[in-house]
């Protein structure tokens, strides 16, 4: 069998463009015992090789075969120690690592690997954009200059305690039918300089909007956005940056929506609502009834300054228990959920927005997730530092995440190491340090051409071109 991997979209070409990205980071060093570049790669490679500690890296620092192999995969004269790395992180501004997410993606449009995640909203395709806040550090103990605090209660008494903590507002691209999603620069909600208030999500979201412009001027983007964005200043702030928006509205944030919504329904004035019912299941049938409501321009306070689409969505499954003890018995599942959105509602899109307000949650199962407890350890600490190395560390992390998700979506020969380990990507992890202690690598594709025939007879014909 012949595998194919796009020249621009495997981990080999995408890191080759990642280093000489790096390589133009200014130094803040005075003294430099190891180029700058060779310590970002370093620390790219931990989360790439989904390294568990700096400690191990310092091990295999120190075997031979595992450093040759790390200087060839990631281009690197010489690996840092885990002192190194931290200290000399620590001191490069966060802001250096915004272009890096930029490349790949450029990259990406460029092979018109984008396509797929085109999304027509019944009007014209845009690219939708999930976004929530994460934490990735906590401490009572250890704490930077751009740390957040807050009193928390003391477990073993009545009082109370400074919690030093980093959170991450991140964005991707997601689409309902795609398993994958494009990692955007994320935006760290941290200490701001000269604030003696915290930072927090909206603020950082702020920063979000004015980035994602400046990074993606023409792209047609839709944020999709939870209850903490259902406000008539976030509304104005996301129309400013010319981006569209899905974003859950719930009942005890929107009162005047929902109140402004069943008042125009009683009169029969504008609103629309229609139901269909479909059988779904192929083992056990079932039921699946959605009732869907509109109405388009519904104020969002009482001066009527800011208004917005409004949608109601409402499912119910109903089906009869076919097996066990309960067997006969009818079961139901109902859920409800409700949005604001600029795009103007009608009969023949409202079932393609409540399907884009329902991929929200991408960025929940398929980031957050992953990151926390499918190898990437986010909330890990390898390291605080002084200044930035906690979200330096972060920083590295989604983009060690970002050239994963491009690797499976587009590089036959990482899919092929994918069906071989049963499309469990720990697995895969879990490999990586026994085998670059063992065995000596040429390159990344020889590395996953090796992998994805464990336990073959035979070697594919690699073609790279």
């Amino acid at each position: 069998m012949k595998i194919q991997t796009r020249k621009n979209l495997n981990i080999q070409a995408l890191n080759r463009q990642l280093r000489a990205h790096f390589a133009k980071i200014k130094d803040p060093r005075k003294v430099k015992s190891l180029p700058l570049v060779d310590i970002i790669m370093s620390g790219l490679a931990v989360f790439q090789l989904k390294i568990p500690s700096l400690l191990l890296l310092d091990d295999m620092r120190s075997e031979p075969l595992a450093h040759k192999n790390l200087k060839r995969l990631f281009d690197i004269k010489q690996v840092p120690s885990d002192t190194q790395l931290r200290d000399v992180l620590d001191r490069v501004p966060t802001d250096e690592f915004r272009n890096s997410f930029n490349l790949v993606f450029h990259s990406l449009q460029k092979d018109k690997a984008l396509e797929q995640f085109k999304f027509f909203d019944g009007h014209k395709d845009q690219y939708l954009v999930s976004c929530d806040a994460t934490g990735i550090f906590g401490s009572t103990n250890i704490k930077c200059d751009y740390c957040l605090a807050k009193l928390q209660k003391k477990q073993d008494d009545d009082g109370e305690k400074l919690h030093y903590h980093h959170q991450l507002l991140a964005a991707s691209m997601v689409h309902p039918k795609q398993k994958t999603v494009i990692p955007l620069c994320p935006e760290p909600i941290i200490q701001q300089d000269g604030q003696a208030k915290n930072d927090c999500e909206i603020n950082a979201a702020k920063r979000l909007y004015y980035h994602l412009r400046a990074a993606h001027p023409k792209l047609p983007m839709i944020l999709l956005q939870d209850g903490l964005y259902s406000t008539g200043a976030n509304v104005l702030e996301l129309k400013k940056h010319n981006l569209s928006f899905i974003i859950v509205a719930k009942q005890d944030r929107c009162k005047n929506l929902f109140f402004g919504f069943d008042k125009r329904k009683e009169g029969l004035k504008d609103t629309v609502e229609f139901t269909n019912t479909s059988i779904i299941g192929d083992k056990t049938k079932k039921t699946r009834t959605r009732t869907y409501s509109y109405v388009n321009a519904l104020p969002m306070t009482g001066k009527g300054d800011v208004a917005v689409n409004f949608i109601k969505f409402k499912e119910a499954i109903e089906w009869i228990i076919d097996s066990g003890r309960k067997k006969g018995q009818i079961k139901k599942e109902e859920v409800e959920y409700a949005w604001i959105t600029d795009i103007e509602i009608s009969k023949d899109n409202i079932e393609k927005i409540v399907e884009a307000g329902r991929s929200r949650w991408k960025i929940e199962n398929e980031v957050f997730n992953t990151l926390k407890n499918q190898g990437y350890q986010l909330e890990h600490n390898y390291g605080h530092g002084k200044k930035y190395l906690a979200n330096n560390f972060a920083m590295l992390t989604m983009l060690a995440f970002l050239v994963d998700q491009v690797q499976e979506a587009h590089c036959d020969l990482f899919k092929a190491t994918l069906e071989r380990f049963k499309k469990r990507c720990s697995k895969i992890w879990r490999s990586f340090e026994f085998l670059l202690v063992s065995r000596e690598f040429e390159s990344w594709l020889e590395l996953w051409s090796y992998l994805s025939q464990l336990g073959r007879t035979s070697n594919p014909k690699s073609n790279t071109s």
